[in-house]
């Protein structure tokens, strides 16, 4: 009876390990899929944009003025890094806004009217984590839905730190003078449908996902009008576990 005991005891024993081993198999195979989504949701890169940078660049090569040449390559050459970094991996808000200054240098090196950045930064969020282009998306959508030729493109941007029973938040709020959303588009960004493609506003909804894929129910965001453009409200838990390149995981 105890050699008995003591197979069936193996045999439990080796079950549990193939099912420790098949677990880890599956959890890492979760993982590449997630890891391939993200990076799906991120490489929805703006061809007119590029298209644009590299007008500006021609325009500039024409008047012979080499030193803005060089500002528009390298505040494209930091915009190119940020769009093609591990969507996998948060960075801090500082990098995030870093990128946010060099996207609107590029549209000013062109711009008859200049944008205007107004950023609010309390000291306290300042190496909080974010996930990539989780500001940048939501500015290039003000460009992109500016329609006024008489004032130009102006956006503001807040960043503090809220706190609450459940632990502290990030609270990042964008804010834009291009005349804000229709009311159909505010009900499909504050109620998104679970699929991925859309025809229109795909930056803001990969954002979304995104969003969902690596907080799942912890970070929130929504829509709204104010005055004469429109508003982004986002809410994220506040992690400030930065490595020395600026990354975290």
């Amino acid at each position: 009876r105890l050699e008995e005991v003591n197979q069936i005891a193996w045999t439990v024993n080796a079950m549990l390990d193939s099912l420790q081993e098949q677990q880890a198999v599956a959890y890492e195979q979760k993982l590449e899929i997630q890891r391939a989504q993200l990076q799906y949701l991120q490489l929805q890169i703006r061809p007119h944009f590029y298209l644009n940078c590299l007008n500006i660049i021609f325009s500039l090569a024409e008047k012979k003025d080499f030193r803005s040449i060089q500002k528009v390559v390298l505040d494209l050459s930091d915009y190119l890094r940020g769009m093609f970094r591990d969507s996998s991996k948060l960075i801090s808000l500082s990098t995030e806004l870093d990128l946010v200054q060099s996207y609107i240098r590029i549209q000013q090196a062109s711009a008859q009217q200049k944008p205007l950045l107004h950023l609010e930064l309390s000291a306290d969020v300042i190496q909080a984590t974010v996930p990539p282009l989780c500001v940048l998306t939501f500015v290039e959508n003000s460009f992109k839905h500016h329609a006024s030729a008489d004032a130009p493109v102006e956006i503001r941007i807040k960043c503090g730190k809220l706190s609450s029973p459940e632990g502290d938040w990030l609270n990042i709020v964008i804010c834009d003078n291009s005349g804000g959303f229709s009311n159909m588009e505010l009900d499909r960004l504050n109620h998104p449908a679970k699929e991925v493609y859309r025809e229109s506003h795909v930056g803001i909804f990969n954002v979304i996902q995104r969003m969902h894929m690596l907080y799942k129910d912890q970070a929130a965001i929504s829509f709204y009008n104010q005055e004469k453009g429109g508003c982004v409200d986002v809410f994220l838990p506040l992690r400030q576990n930065v490595t020395e390149d600026g990354e975290t995981t």
